[in-house]
């Protein structure tokens, strides 16, 4: 399980919609996008790589990112984090704060009941 900070998330993002990208390439984003400097991103790319969330090739003297975990992994894992540090893992507690706090859409409900639905029949094999 990887742990991304704010700042990783950010670059995931890119890497995730934009695929293998040069290190100038990420620069101009997150100048545009955050105003980072180059070398506030250089920096944060070098700890990702050490960390093993993104990796990259040479290619004609440049560095081609990419990522090495996927999107929907790394969601799942920082909703779990999340959601065992707010509600020590209690699925009901959650979603009664949800209900309660919260102004849901009929999607987002739908979402909610689609899943239990789901979860159910799992139980159920």
């Amino acid at each position: 399980m990887f742990k991304l900070t704010d700042a990783e998330w950010g670059i995931m993002e890119i890497l995730w919609e934009k695929g293998v990208l040069s290190t100038m390439e990420i620069v101009r984003e997150m100048e545009e996008t955050k105003g980072w400097k180059k070398s506030t991103v250089i920096t944060i790319l070098n700890r990702m790589v050490e960390k093993g969330s993104i990796s990259y090739k040479t290619k004609n003297k440049s560095k081609l990112y990419f990522t090495m975990i996927d999107r929907e992994q790394a969601r799942i894992d920082e909703t779990r984090t999340l959601f065992n540090k707010l509600y020590g893992g209690r699925a009901g507690l959650m979603i009664s704060s949800l209900l309660k706090n919260e102004h849901l859409s009929k999607e987002e409900i739908d979402e909610i009941r689609k899943a239990q639905a789901l979860k159910v029949g799992l139980h159920r094999l």
